[in-house]
C-alpha cells in the first residue's frame, strides 16, 4: 500500500488506501504518520529523542496537509427519505449538505441537484420541484470544491401517474385546465369561451385532433421552468404513458393536427408553452395557426413538428398587434411564416430546421403600416407564388443591420423610393433562395442546387420607374 524512500519517508499511496478502505482522510493521515514513525524507529536505531520528535512533527504536518487537500467533499441528502413516493404535481423539497474538510460547508452553485428523468433541478442546499415527470427518479446531489473534486450522494423517489381528464366536447363556458391533471383531447373541439390553462399543465392530443378558437380565447400563461405542454398522446416524456402501451409506440411529427386562433380581435396568449409533434393536417401542416389580431406567442418552444408550406407557426394571415417574440424553433420543416402586419425583432431562436427561415406570405404581398424586420439568425424569404414584397405609399419597411432577404424565382421587391429604410445597412443583403453562403441552406436541399444569375427578379423603385442596382444584391435578373 505505502511506498518509502530510505529513511522511512512516505512517498505515496495514502489516497489509494482511503478509497479501498472507505476510511476518511484524517484517519488515513494518522495511520500514515503512525506507520512512518514506526518505520523510522526501526531504521534509525538509537537516534536522539528530540530529533525523532522534530521529524515526526514535519511528517505529520506534511502528510496531514496533502491528505486533507486531496479529499473529495462529503455529501449527504437529508430529505426526502430514500424510496419516498409522491403524487404527480406535488411540490417536492430536496435538502442536503456538502462539506469539504479544508473549505468547510459548500453552498450555492457548488451543490447541484439532478434527476435521472428531468435533468438538473437546481443548485444550493435546498431546491423545490413541482414538475417532475412520473416514474422512478434517481436524485443525485453533487458537491464540488475549489479543486474541482466532486463527491455525490443518491436517493431514489417515485412520482405517480397523474389523473387523466378526457376532452371530447366543445368548451362553451369559461373553463380552467389545472396542472395536476393530464388533458387528453380525443376529438376536434371548438373553444367558444375563455379557456385558462395553468402553468405546468400537459395537454395531449390524439391523431387528427385540432383545437379551433374562433369566438373564445385561450390564456395559456406558463412560466420559466414550468411550461404548458401541447404534445402527442404517444409522448411518454410529458405526463407519463397516457396511452398505456409502454414503449410500443413513440411520438412523431404529425401525430396531431393544430391549434387555430381566429376571430377579429383575439387576444389569446401563449407564454412559456411547448408544442411538440403537431402538424398532421394534410396540405398545411402547421401546429399553431394565427388568423386574428393582438394574439401573443412568446417564450414558447416548437419542436419535432411538421411545418410544411406555411411553417409550424403560420401567421401569414395574422393581423395588427400580433406578437411573436422569444420563441425557439427546433427540428421542424419551416419554422415560421408572417403577414405584412407583423414586426419581427431579433429575439426568436432558430435551431436546426429543414428550411430555416421566416417565410413572407402576406395576402397580395403588401406591407401594411410601418413594419420592422430585425431577425439576423435566419433570412426572411419571399416565395409567394404570385406576389412580390410590396411596400406601397403610406407604408414602410425598416430592415435591421445584418438582415438577409432571399427570393424565389420571379420574386422581388417593389417600393416607393424612400420607404425601404436601411436598405443598405451594415450586413444587409438581397440574394437567391438557393444561396447557402448567407445564413445557410434555406431551401433545405444540401448541395443539390446552387445560386445563379437570374434566380430572382430584382428590386423595383416605382417612383423612379426603374430597377435599382445596389451593390448588396446578388443573383438577381434585373
Amino acid at each position: 500500500m505505502f511506498l518509502y524512500t530510505a529513511g522511512g519517508t512516505v512517498k505515496h499511496g495514502w489516497l489509494c488506501y482511503v478509497h479501498e478502505t472507505g476510511r476518511d482522510c484524517f484517519t488515513c493521515a494518522v495511520m500514515v504518520v503512525s506507520a512512518t514513525v514506526k518505520l523510522f524507529f526501526i531504521n534509525s536505531g538509537k537516534e536522539d529523542t528530540m530529533r525523532v520528535l522534530k521529524y515526526v512533527r514535519c511528517i505529520l504536518v506534511g502528510v496531514l496537509f496533502f491528505s486533507l487537500a486531496g479529499c473529495i467533499p462529503i455529501v449527504k441528502i437529508t430529505a426526502p427519505q430514500n424510496g419516498a413516493t409522491f403524487g404527480f404535481g406535488d411540490a417536492i423539497t430536496f435538502s442536503g449538505t456538502g462539506r469539504d474538510i479544508m473549505e468547510g460547508d459548500l453552498t450555492g452553485s457548488s451543490l447541484v441537484w439532478e434527476s435521472s428523468i428531468d435533468g438538473q433541478l437546481g443548485t444550493g442546499t435546498s431546491v423545490t420541484a413541482t414538475t417532475l415527470q412520473p416514474g422512478v427518479h434517481t436524485i443525485t446531489l453533487s458537491a464540488t470544491n475549489s479543486n474541482n473534486q466532486t463527491g455525490t450522494a443518491n436517493i431514489t423517489i417515485t412520482v405517480g401517474e397523474p389523473p387523466v381528464v378526457v376532452i371530447s366536447d366543445d368548451i362553451n363556458s369559461n373553463t380552467t385546465w389545472e396542472s395536476e391533471n393530464i388533458y387528453l383531447v380525443t376529438e376536434r373541439i371548438d373553444v367558444n369561451a375563455v379557456l385558462t390553462i395553468e402553468a405546468g399543465t400537459v395537454i395531449k392530443c390524439e391523431s387528427g385532433v385540432y383545437i379551433d378558437v374562433e369566438t373564445g380565447k385561450i390564456i395559456a400563461q406558463g412560466a420559466m421552468g414550468n411550461p404548458i405542454v401541447f404534445t402527442s398522446y404517444r409522448d411518454d416524456v410529458y405526463g407519463g404513458d397516457t396511452n398505456g402501451d409502454g414503449s410500443a409506440t413513440s411520438p412523431a411529427a404529425g401525430d396531431w393536427d393544430y391549434v387555430s386562433i381566429g376571430g377579429t380581435n383575439n387576444d389569446t396568449v401563449f407564454d412559456y408553452c411547448e408544442f411538440y409533434y403537431g402538424g398532421g393536417y394534410s396540405g398545411y401542416e402547421y401546429t399553431l395557426e394565427l388568423l386574428s389580431s393582438n394574439t401573443t406567442v412568446s417564450n414558447c418552444t416548437f419542436a419535432h413538428n411538421v411545418g410544411e408550406e406555411y411553417g409550424v407557426v403560420d401567421a401569414h394571415d395574422a393581423g395588427e398587434g400580433t406578437t411573436i417574440t422569444g420563441n425557439t424553433f427546433e427540428n421542424n420543416v419551416r419554422p415560421l411564416s408572417i403577414s405584412g402586419m407583423i414586426d419581427i425583432d431579433d429575439s426568436n431562436q432558430f435551431g436546426v430546421n429543414t428550411q430555416n427561415g421566416i417565410f413572407y406570405y402576406a395576402p397580395f404581398g403588401d406591407i401594411e403600416g410601418n413594419r420592422t424586420w430585425e431577425e439576423t439568425e435566419v433570412p426572411f424569404v419571399i416565395c409567394n407564388d404570385t406576389y412580390d414584397l410590396e411596400i406601397e405609399t403610406g407604408t414602410s419597411l425598416t430592415l435591421g443591420d445584418g438582415v438577409i432577404l432571399k427570393f424565389c424565382s420571379n420574386r422581388g421587391i417593389r417600393f416607393q423610393g424612400n420607404n425601404l429604410i436601411n436598405f443598405d445597412g451594415s450586413g444587409v443583403w438581397y440574394t437567391s433562395y438557393r444561396d447557402d453562403s448567407r445564413l445557410g441552406d434555406t431551401n433545405g436541399d444540401g448541395s443539390i442546387t446552387s445560386p445563379a444569375m437570374g434566380d430572382w427578379d430584382g428590386i423595383y423603385d416605382d417612383v423612379a420607374a426603374t430597377y435599382v442596382g445596389w451593390s448588396n444584391m446578388e443573383y438577381n435578373l434585373n
